[in-house]
């Protein structure tokens, strides 16, 4: 039976390594008529530093200043990838452009928010890059974790 794929989820550091899995991710919605959602995911501050600084400013301030930041992160990591889409799509004919994805930027565990939008977005794939952070591993933790622990197919890119 031949897959019916709507939705992928392309999930990206936006780092220039990650272009491959992008490649992959835009060739499978063009092939499949799919959309794609670009995820962002940005890790919280360790603990032991958010602590840190919360004693020292405040929790208010600190809850404020997280705030403001999470917003110029959004809009920033918004460009970026907007940037980042229109860069590689370059000379590239395609029915995709930047508008028709939609981006989304998530803050947690990259393997936590990369299955909660999949989930969220009732993904019928998750693309993503991977790299080797070890001899003895052939891809990095984040993707054997979402490989592992996804409910509908991954494609894995080696970046």
């Amino acid at each position: 039976m031949i897959p019916n794929i709507k939705t992928i989820v392309y999930a990206s550091d936006i780092s220039a390594g990650s272009r491959p899995a992008f490649r992959a991710a835009v060739s499978l919605a063009q092939a499949y008529g799919a959309e794609i959602v670009f995820l962002h995911v940005m890790e919280p501050l360790p603990e032991g530093a958010y602590i840190m600084v919360r004693n020292v400013m405040g929790e208010k301030e600190m809850d404020r200043l997280h705030d403001e930041g999470v917003d110029y992160l959004k809009k920033t990591m918004h460009e970026r990838m907007v940037a980042f889409f229109n860069e590689e799509m370059e000379g590239i004919e395609t029915t995709l452009n930047a508008e028709s994805v939609k981006y989304q930027l998530a803050e947690g565990r990259p393997y936590e928010e990369i299955l909660k939008t999949a989930a969220d977005t009732n993904a019928d794939l998750i693309v993503m890059g991977t790299r080797k952070h070890h001899k003895f591993t052939t891809m990095g933790s984040v993707a054997l974790k979402v490989l592992h622990h996804a409910e509908c197919p991954v494609h894995i890119v080696p970046l």
